[in-house]
């Protein structure tokens, strides 16, 4: 490990460079001896057909890091939305953002990405689906439903795609209408009281020219982890005897409701229509209504910011006496790390700010939000595909989404407010994207270019309810920090770019691209009282305050691969991408409205795709490193538009910019293998190392430390599946398989670095994951019991860190039982 810390870029291509040259000599020498994989004996890996470069290639042969996911393969493993694929994916780690962070996704490709759901900062990893960019974190953990297929691109992406993607891409396809006038109709039942219901149907309307499909999805299950009303469960507590701490409407068990349930419904139309045999369109339009309760919460260490503020605002402390489970266990009744003591509930205690300085007012009165963490979505794409001739065709992509998403947050996990929160997102946005793909000297020159431009717009309104901060914004008894946020942003984006191949040899192909991006961004502020109309007197100053950002950028790629056999290719690339430049979205004065700039990517990577034992072992090996310029991040010296520090409290106590801080090496290796060691039997599994190291720090930050990791990410990560395919007794088959999958630990939080230990730091897991599947012989029929979380581990998705600390715990030992009928 020393020697790979030191060796920095040398030690990585270096060592890649050897396993290249040694896997092209031991695969040259059974070069003759592997032929095309064997047809339906189960004994040989499948090929795997992929799009990545926008035309059907097979994996084995694209020089680009992919993992590929067919839709068999998501039904054996049981996944059902876009964060369960991250499990089997090397170095790619998607997560679902904390409480506070709405129904959004944490989204990392090689240590490359982005988890603020606001509007104002640009996701670092692509997500598409069927090829139309989706321009924001929030909305973005979709159901993988009625799936063709899911493909994961590693590294930076952009002379290919419509829209930049610096980390790497996710692109989900769905199933297009084939006339084969058939389909599928599956319920599950299971703990949690669950109860799914997927469907989906094929129907001819036309014979030969038009075709329609129609897909629907429904799940419900109850929440995880439990809410309890303080007062009921410790009647003995002196501030419950006090009656500081009230009673709730709770029931004789003491709850008042849960954390982490789902109720979702969704729905899609396709409709395919092939006008003539030059010209084909694709129109899909869907549907989501998403009712679900907050993300799970619990506390797991209690302390105030400001000593005293709770018990002066509140009349009774916020400590450890809220804490349920763990080794700062204050509860002395419950043991318990599903269970929280959040009651949603503000019984009035903030006050009106009578001036800039917060000087308490008039009672704002009591506020009970209702705890949800839902999305209501639709959308429309048309894809257009002429084929000007038998060598060149051109494709236009129409889209349009619509979100309305609402979250709310008892950031503190206790009956004694200490935050919460309210926020509502409206997104619409529009994309046109049109693209001529050719092929030249006999199939010997493959050529792309495009160009697109995305419109998207976002209303961020929120009532953010602080009391914490007593003592700072009014009194220690009266605090007055309690507004409303009403902040539009716009985000246009114009951009073209090319891509070239060319099979120089049948063996050597070289290709290029090249893409420029323009970028125009605003970001309006309003803070408001609760009345909605008049100005927050302590953040007035930035009411009607419009910050912008206007930038360009140029990307390149370039890579070479050589196909020494049918089953063993290597390749070399080198790549450039960015992250989009903004607004700071969280000023306390409109001096601080100031943009920042773009993060910036030079990628290199080399690896080899390959075949091995008569095509019973399919591996694939890369190896990158990556130079991170100019990394994203709040700032711990706010400056004015001259690099001026602002005059205090607002040059540091209050300082509310996101700069371009440091810059980064990020270094690491990647494994993934599929396995037919018998007939019938399969073995899948991946393997990745990441190192982010930061070298430099640019700007004063508290979120940067030269040789620390970036916050949210992690270094060993691996997972491993088998499943053996039996002949049933009755007829049909029995399936069973397992999962096994491990997830890396790492520093959670803007400051994360600083503050990294037990407590704070997300530790890492391996779950264990079971399945059984019977089918009929026929193909018709079909069930599965499936157990997820089969050791019933406790683990954390992430974890928040302030004066307090709260985390969101995964999903305990689940089970249901799933019945398909397909016709």
């Amino acid at each position: 490990m020393g020697m790979f810390r030191k060796s920095g870029r040398r030690g990585v291509i270096g060592a890649s460079a050897i396993a290249l040259t040694a896997a092209a000599a031991l695969g040259a020498s059974q070069a003759q001896a592997q032929t095309t994989k064997d047809k339906d004996t189960g004994s040989s890996v499948s090929e795997v057909v992929v799009t990545a470069q926008f035309r059907q290639q097979n994996l084995q042969q694209t020089p680009i890091a992919i993992t590929a996911v067919n839709s068999a393969m998501l039904d054996a493993r049981g996944q059902t939305k876009i964060t369960d694929v991250a499990a089997e994916a090397p170095n790619v780690q998607l997560e679902p953002n904390p409480a506070g962070g709405g129904n959004s996704m944490k989204a990392y490709i090689r240590g490359v990405g982005q988890s603020d759901q606001d509007p104002a900062l640009d996701p670092g990893v692509g997500i598409y689906v069927d090829d139309v960019n989706f321009g924001t974190v929030t909305g973005s953990i979709f159901d993988l439903l009625d799936l063709d297929r899911v493909e994961i691109l590693r590294g930076p992406q952009g002379t290919l795609s419509g829209m930049n993607a610096v980390g790497g891409a996710i692109k989900l396809y769905s199933k297009k209408p084939d006339g084969s006038d058939g389909g599928f109709l599956e319920g599950s039942l299971g703990s949690l009281h669950r109860i799914d219901v997927r469907g989906s149907a094929d129907f001819t309307v036309v014979p030969d020219k038009l075709w329609v499909r129609i897909s629907g999805v429904s799940r419900h299950h109850d929440g995880y982890v439990t809410r309890l009303d303080y007062a009921c469960v410790h009647p003995n507590d002196p501030y419950v005897i006090s009656g500081a701490i009230p009673h709730g409407n709770s029931g004789p068990d003491c709850k008042i409701g849960d954390e982490g349930n789902q109720d979702m419904d969704a729905a899609k139309l396709s409709l395919r229509w092939a006008a003539s045999d030059k010209l084909e369109i694709n129109l899909t339009g869907d549907w989501t209504d998403d009712k679900s309760e907050t993300q799970a919460d619990t506390l797991l260490n209690a302390a105030e910011i400001i000593p005293g503020a709770s018990l002066a605002y509140y009349g009774a402390p916020y400590d450890n006496r809220f804490v349920a489970y763990g080794p700062n266990r204050g509860d002395t009744v419950i043991n318990n790390p599903y269970v929280t003591y959040a009651n949603f509930l503000d019984p009035g205690v903030t006050y009106q700010a009578a001036d800039p300085g917060g000087t308490p007012g008039k009672p704002n009165g009591g506020w009970a939000p209702k705890p949800q963490d839902g999305i209501y979505s639709y959308g429309f794409a048309g894809n257009l595909q002429y084929n000007l001739s038998d060598q060149v065709q051109l494709t236009s992509i129409t889209a349009y989404r619509h979100y309305d998403a609402v979250s709310t947050d008892d950031n503190g996990g206790a009956p004694v407010i200490q935050v919460m929160e309210q926020a509502n997102f409206t997104h619409d946005q529009f994309s046109e994207e049109d693209r001529l793909h050719g092929a030249l000297m006999n199939n010997a020159l493959f050529y792309t270019v495009g160009g697109i431009y995305f419109h998207e717009r976002t209303v961020y309104q929120s009532r953010e309810d602080d009391p914490f901060l007593a003592g700072i914004y009014g009194t220690l008894s009266k605090p007055t920090f309690d507004f409303l946020q009403d902040d539009p942003t716009v985000t246009n984006t114009e951009a073209g770019f090319g891509n070239l191949e060319w099979k120089a040899t049948d063996k050597l192909t070289l290709a290029g691209g090249v893409r420029y991006t323009h970028e125009r961004k605003s970001y309006t502020f309003a803070r408001l009282n609760l009345d909605g109309t008049t100005p927050f007197p302590p953040l007035g100053g930035l009411n009607g305050v419009t910050g912008t950002y206007d930038g360009g950028h140029w990307d390149y790629r370039a890579d070479i691969q050589y196909q020494w056999t049918p089953d063993l290719m290597t390749y070399a690339s080198f790549a450039t991408g960015f992250k989009g430049g903004g607004v700071s979205p969280r000023p306390y004065i409109a001096a601080q409205v100031t943009p920042f700039g773009p993060e910036t990517l030079n990628a290199y990577e080399v690896g080899f795709k390959s075949y091995w034992l008569d095509r019973r072992v399919r591996l694939n090996v890369s190896g990158f490193y990556n130079e991170y310029s100019n990394y994203q991040a709040p700032a711990a010296v706010c400056l004015d538009t001259s690099g001026n520090e602002l005059a205090p409290p607002f040059g540091t106590t209050l300082c509310g910019e996101y700069q371009n801080v440091g810059d980064a090496t990020i270094k690491g290796v990647e494994l993934e293998t599929e396995i037919h060691p018998i007939e019938h039997m399969t073995i899948d599994g991946s393997a990745s190392y990441l190192k982010f190291e930061f070298t430099k720090i640019t700007e004063p930050t508290t979120a940067v430390i030269i040789g620390a990791s970036a916050p949210g990410i992690g270094d060993l990560k691996w997972s491993i599946g088998a499943q053996y395919e039996l002949p049933f007794i009755l007829g049909g088959t029995l399936t069973p398989r397992i999962d096994v999958n491990h997830t890396p630990g790492y520093c959670n939080g803007l400051n994360a670095t600083l503050n990294c230990n037990a407590l704070t730091k997300n530790q890492n897991y391996t779950l264990l994951n079971g399945r059984l599947t019977f089918r009929s012989a026929d193909g018709k029929w079909s069930t599965s019991l499936e157990v997820t979380n089969m050791t019933d581990k406790l683990f954390y998705l992430n974890k928040f860190a302030s004066s307090y600390t709260e985390a969101q715990p995964g999903m305990p030992r689940e089970w249901y039982v799933t019945v398909r009928r397909t016709f």
